[in-house]
């Protein structure tokens, strides 16, 4: 027995509505398809913008991002410094064998130094941090977001947008209104920076997020300007009392200057000072 001719009107209708309103998707949208990731945003000009990149390389960030943040601090680290500390107290127990018998036992020495050496290089690999002096509080540990600025997955798409700026002003607002429109702002419980691809197809993030993917902008432009992210106190915006917000400097050494606030959607420049923790990029 077929449909009953009502019941596929009805199914008909509702298939040619829903291609209908995937035809009119407006922008600001990210969309994986076809084995692709597209960022469509409106620029200042009002015209389009499409951005795209290979799945794979979309998928590739998120797997860098969690072996930075995840995987090596929370796993790999803790197995290597127990495997480290057990040899250690081995080799230790040794020496003092070797010294009570009047003989070196130099090899221990040197293999706990290239562990010793390992561990640092790992360290390297996965998040570190930074000690800031704080007013009245003495030094913070935060988290380097530095490593987490990648301007040469945008270069492709940047590049061309800075070669027909107008000023580099211009420039500036057309990247932080790309990372403002494309994004959402969204508060954590804890740090867990991201690439900057992988917040741009996540459309969100909280303050070192969208800081870290527009200097990432900023620096596929490869103009030579000095970026810098800003580690700050929002309540105290002149004078460094805790660190709890990262905006983004930027100097085009040609006399124009900014503090850009990613994670405001009116206003980019809120403050006319910020007496922070400047961090090269």
């Amino acid at each position: 027995m077929g449909f009953p001719a009502r019941l596929l009107t009805l199914l008909k209708k509702l298939a040619q509505e829903t291609q209908n309103n995937l035809g009119a998707r407006k922008p600001p949208y990210i969309v994986f398809s076809s084995r692709q990731v597209s960022a469509v945003f409106k620029k200042l000009d009002g015209s389009l913008e499409e951005w795209r990149w290979p799945a794979d390389t979309y998928q590739a960030a998120v797997k860098q991002g969690y072996f930075t943040r995840e995987f090596i601090p929370d796993l790999l680290l803790p197995l290597y410094v127990t495997t480290i500390n057990g040899y250690t107290q081995t080799c230790t127990l040794m020496m003092g064998i070797c010294a009570s018998q009047g003989t070196n036992c130099a090899q221990c020495a040197d293999n706990i130094n290239s562990y010793n050496t390992q561990l640092e290089q790992l360290k390297k690999q996965g998040v570190q941090y930074l000690s800031l002096s704080v007013k009245g509080t003495g030094n913070v540990t935060v988290m380097d977001f530095s490593p987490f600025v990648n301007g040469k997955i945008f270069e492709k798409v940047v590049q061309p947008l800075y070669s027909r700026r107008t000023s580099n002003e211009q420039f500036v607002k057309e990247m932080w209104n790309m990372v403002t429109q494309l994004t959402i702002y969204s508060t954590e419980l804890q740090e867990t920076p991201r690439y900057p691809l992988e917040t741009l197809s996540e459309a969100g993030g909280d303050c070192e997020d969208t800081a870290i993917l527009f200097a990432s902008l900023l620096k596929a432009a490869n103009a030579n300007w000095k970026i810098r992210l800003v580690y700050m106190d929002s309540d105290n915006p002149t004078e460094l009392k805790k660190v709890n917000h990262v905006m983004v400097y930027v100097d085009d050494r040609q006399g124009y200057t900014a503090l850009i606030d990613t994670t405001q959607h009116t206003t980019m420049i809120p403050y006319t000072e910020v007496g922070g923790y400047y961090l090269d990029v």
